[in-house]
């Protein structure tokens, strides 16, 4: 039997691949609760949209993301060549939108199985990842649907679609429903007009001071189910450092850099307190798209407004 194996990333595709279970291991490297996905594009086109945004994203080639999408393609396109396929895929937002997308790619093939778990597939002890393949499920027709209906939605102009899905569940696929309400948590908050990964990020600094990585783990800590990696906060903060009224200031003398400017080793080891607006945006007095302005994309919403800086 020729199987295919498609996880979260390199470090389980590595693991997987030492368990010599699977002919081939894809590792799916996107972002997907970053930059745009919107609705209305093939895969091919919506690829091209990825990997302009992942190139300026994470600073690297965008030829090199394109060898990495194309070789993706192209395990895709011979997905009939397998017997199996199985999803390898942990709880979390980052990985609950990869396999959504992956099951809508490959929606019609027969012998589709999901491997789920609650924990993060890097950190399992061995005697578990290695029983994790026989616990693959089939997945059935409404399982398939759901995902498919999830995804459509996530890439829609608005999340309305998304919010009514919130409340369906899938025995087979148990963690789509929560990381449809962490997609939805993510809107700017009405008050403060922050995300909730930036309002649980930003908040112990209403007490004291802390370094950036500080803040990073904090926020992991917090987090229901961790999803976001150091380049994701890093570039989300300086939405709060490069902008008309900063949100923080450095503890010592001189700019606050942001992730662009310093390498991340140096980005994170710089100490910050809030500035009076940010004391005031984390108290809910001020709001930071009214004050600053905003251009982010979350699936297929594009939250904009412009102000004179």
């Amino acid at each position: 039997m020729k199987i295919l194996i498609i996880t979260n990333g390199d470090n389980a595709a590595d693991r997987i691949k030492e368990l010599d279970v699977a002919d081939t291991v894809l590792p799916w490297r996107d972002v997907l609760h970053d930059g745009p996905v919107p609705g209305g594009l093939n895969p091919t086109e919506l690829a091209k949209k990825r990997i302009q945004f992942l190139a300026e994203f994470a600073d690297v080639s965008a030829s090199d993301i394109e060898k990495d999408f194309a070789a993706r393609e192209d395990i895709l396109s011979s997905v009939c060549d397998f017997d199996r396929v199985e999803l390898w895929f942990e709880h979390d937002l980052y990985d609950q939108l990869q396999l959504i997308e992956v099951i809508d790619r490959l929606y019609d093939f027969a012998n589709l199985f999901v491997v789920q778990v609650d924990h993060y597939l890097s950190e399992l002890a061995e005697d578990i990842f290695a029983s994790l393949s026989e616990k693959a499920v089939l997945l059935d027709p409404q399982a398939r649907t759901f995902a498919r209906k999830v995804w459509y939605a996530f890439r829609q102009p608005n999340h309305e679609d998304l919010k009514q899905l919130s409340n369906e569940k899938s025995s087979i696929l148990p963690f789509v429903a929560s990381a449809i309400k962490r997609v939805l948590a993510e809107h700017p908050d009405v008050e403060t007009g922050l995300p909730q990964s930036m309002k649980i990020a930003l908040s112990p600094l209403l007490n004291k001071e802390h370094s950036l990585k500080d803040l990073f783990l904090l926020m992991q800590e917090r987090e229901e189910a961790k999803f976001m990696g150091d380049l994701s906060f890093s570039r989300m903060m300086d939405e709060f450092i490069d902008c008309p009224s900063a949100l923080l200031q450095s503890t010592k003398e001189g700019l606050l850099k942001t992730s662009r400017q310093a390498d991340l080793r140096d980005y994170f080891g710089q100490c910050v307190i809030l500035t009076n607006v940010g004391r005031r945006v984390l108290e809910g007095h001020e709001n930071h798209i009214a004050i600053n302005g905003i251009d982010r994309w979350l699936g297929g919403v594009h939250f904009y407004k412009k102000v004179d800086a």
